[in-house]
């Protein structure tokens, strides 16, 4: 207990209960969150005020009802002093998250292990982050590498989506800094196209990140389905060919179609295409024709995957776009239940991070265990780098990482 929270409850409480108050509480923005033992639950409003007035930061103190529970790991919280609310921002690593902590399970506790993660995330990357949250891993990722190409995240919780989306909107400029932005302004003022930043910005975030809710193992079968083939064509590409930059801008701003039709087999350079997918993502929907097979990208997804094809200029094909370089698993409980998920959409090469909860006496072979017999049933070679402690989940228990390649 604080020395300031000590003396406030030393003048408050009967002194052969001051034992019983809680010595710790975490603070998640300007929430505090503590737990109130039986044997003072009688002066738990005197607690909270303490814990109020000896925190300059804290507007908002609960108490912990019961322990994380059901499908989503949520928390009964009640508000014992202070404002009457159970939302916050809280700041980390630079990103803003917005938070309801009784909804949406969140650990601040695992914001070093989120920083030093997504510190190392290379550019050009394809990420998929499972059981997502409210998207701090997402957003600190963003943060630290810009020039990530694709970040998709998934959480069932609908809390948990809905809270990421407010998030995003605070951190709508992460990709400002990335390089492809900056190529696309570059572009914009070499060829005196007028500049709209904020909507580029916006159509960037639709093509670069993706925050789907819904169960893990169905989403991940829905990005595996292949694209399906189009015979219905259109000859826009044309327009591309024919004409200098700025020409293409103001005919693409007045055509009234919904779809524009590129034909791979027959364009000088698919790049060329780039600065258009940007500036016109929510205005068409894109056939793309390669190697004689039509695609149809209608989806910010789909229109994201159009997007990476063209960054990587045309090196991947396009049934193997969809595929990820490195995959986050911050599920400790039921994880490794979902290996066949992260297998099934990790590219060769791929860095996969997927947390457990481990009793000491069987750590690491257990989890270590549970990723080699995925390898094997799914015929990859998997390369385990390290298994982790990152915090203690309950006594002799631990909250483990396996970071291992895919290959």
């Amino acid at each position: 207990m604080k020395k300031e929270l000590k003396e406030y409850l030393e003048a408050k409480l009967p002194r052969d209960k001051l034992q019983y108050v809680n010595r710790s509480f975490e603070i998640i923005g300007d929430i505090a969150i503590t737990e109130i033992p039986e044997e003072v639950q009688e002066y738990q409003n005197i607690i909270g005020e303490g814990i109020l007035n000896t925190n300059k930061t804290v507007k908002t103190v609960v108490k912990k009802v019961g322990i994380h529970q059901g499908e989503f790991r949520t928390q009964d919280l009640e508000v014992i002093a202070g404002e009457d609310k159970k939302e916050t921002i809280y700041l980390e690593n630079g990103v803003k998250l917005v938070i309801n902590p009784e909804t949406v399970y969140f650990s601040p506790r695992l914001s070093t292990e989120r920083e030093n993660l997504m510190g190392h995330i290379e550019e050009g990357k394809r990420v998929l982050v499972m059981f997502s949250g409210g998207g701090p891993y997402t957003f600190v990722a963003l943060k630290k590498q810009p020039d990530i190409e694709r970040i998709t995240s998934i959480e069932i919780n609908p809390e948990g989506h809905k809270y990421a989306l407010k998030s995003q909107e605070l951190n709508k400029n992460l990709l400002k800094k990335s390089e492809l932005f900056e190529n696309l302004l570059g572009f914009l003022r070499g060829n005196t196209i007028k500049i709209n930043e904020k909507q580029i910005i916006e159509n960037l975030n639709s093509l670069k990140i993706h925050f789907i809710n819904g169960d893990v193992a169905e989403e991940v079968d829905t990005l595996c389905m292949h694209f399906s083939e189009k015979t219905t064509l259109e000859d826009d590409n044309a327009i591309i060919k024919q004409h200098k930059p700025k020409e293409v801008v103001e005919k693409l701003s007045q055509l009234n179609k919904k779809t524009l039709h590129f034909n791979f087999d027959e364009l000088r350079s698919p790049e060329d295409i780039v600065p258009f997918l940007i500036l016109f993502t929510h205005k068409f929907d894109f056939l793309v024709t390669v190697n004689g097979v039509t695609y149809h990208h209608n989806t910010p997804l789909k229109k994201g995957l159009l997007l990476n094809y063209l960054e990587n200029e045309c090196r991947i094909p396009m049934e193997e776009i969809g595929l990820y370089d490195e995959i986050f698993m911050p599920l400790p409980k039921d994880a490794h239940n979902f290996l066949d998920y992260a297998f099934k959409v990790a590219d060769k090469g791929c860095l996969i991070h997927m947390y457990d909860f481990v009793h000491e006496n069987e750590f690491p072979h257990i989890t270590e265990d549970a990723v080699l017999n995925a390898g094997k049933k799914w015929k990859r070679e998997v390369e385990i780098l390290q298994t982790r402690k990152v915090g203690q989940y309950s006594p002799r228990k631990h909250r483990v990482c396996c970071d291992f390649f895919l290959h």
